[in-house]
């Protein structure tokens, strides 16, 4: 969710994706997740533009994350 709204609701000026991908990570670490290591970098590139553009809904942010993340314990 940190990841998506802070993207869609625009609530900087500017950084808005960076902030949303950093809020999210944050997250998963305070949570013991992390991102998938086979994760490549376009893919996630890819992904937070399709948020960016309004291509993603929130079901499907959490789906993503959900794929792509795994757990540290």
């Amino acid at each position: 969710m940190y990841c998506y709204n802070v993207i869609c609701n625009h609530i900087f000026t500017d950084v808005n994706k960076r902030s949303g991908l950093e809020s999210a990570l944050a997250f998963l670490k305070l949570n013991d997740f992390r991102l998938n290591k086979s994760l490549k970098y376009y893919d996630l590139l890819n992904f937070i533009l399709k948020i960016a553009s309004g291509q993603s809904s929130l079901e499907e942010c959490k789906a993503w994350f959900a794929e792509n993340t795994s757990s540290l314990k």
